[in-house]
């Protein structure tokens, strides 16, 4: 169990614990002011929403996929943006001709893809698929399709 979900559970048995010593409406003294019942009912109340706002919210986490998946794929972000900042610190200070700019150029761009997003790359005339990242994509097994030249949209799929 994650520690996530046992602070979960011990403020789920709290609000219970709070809810079960609550007494009913008609058996509440008859020395309370109609402003102290109703403040009382209102609390009780305020305790019933937050019982069920979190078992709404536990129930919907439950029902996410593990995280495994995106375990996975942080690792291999981090893994290419390494590996991505190390080709360009390995560049020659000095940059000689147009291939040099263009190779610099597409692995800034591809840095910039996972720290940003795709967005970044709109209007530079580069995809997802003509990046290095992309490249380094592929290696990995991952498979980028319904590449559009207009958009960076790029469906990845693992293959």
């Amino acid at each position: 169990m994650t520690p996530a979900r046992i602070i979960t559970d011990e403020r789920l048995a709290q609000l219970e614990q709070a809810r079960g010593e609550r007494k009913d409406k008609a058996h509440l003294p008859r020395t309370m002011t109609r402003a102290d019942v109703g403040a009382y009912v209102e609390h009780t109340a305020l305790i019933d929403r937050r019982i069920a706002a979190l078992r709404r919210a536990t129930a919907a986490l439950a029902a996410l996929p593990d995280n495994e998946s995106d375990s996975q794929w942080l690792d291999h972000v981090t893994t290419w943006r390494k590996a991505l900042c190390d080709e360009l610190q390995a560049m020659p200070p000095r940059l000689r001709d147009v291939t040099e700019m263009g190779t610099q150029q597409n692995l800034a761009l591809s840095i910039r893809v996972i720290d940003f997003g795709l967005g970044v790359i709109t209007d530079t005339g580069y995809d997802l698929t003509t990046l290095r990242l992309g490249q380094l994509m592929r290696e990995a097994g991952y498979e980028l399709t319904d590449a559009h030249a207009i958009t960076p949209y790029v469906q990845v799929v693992l293959a």
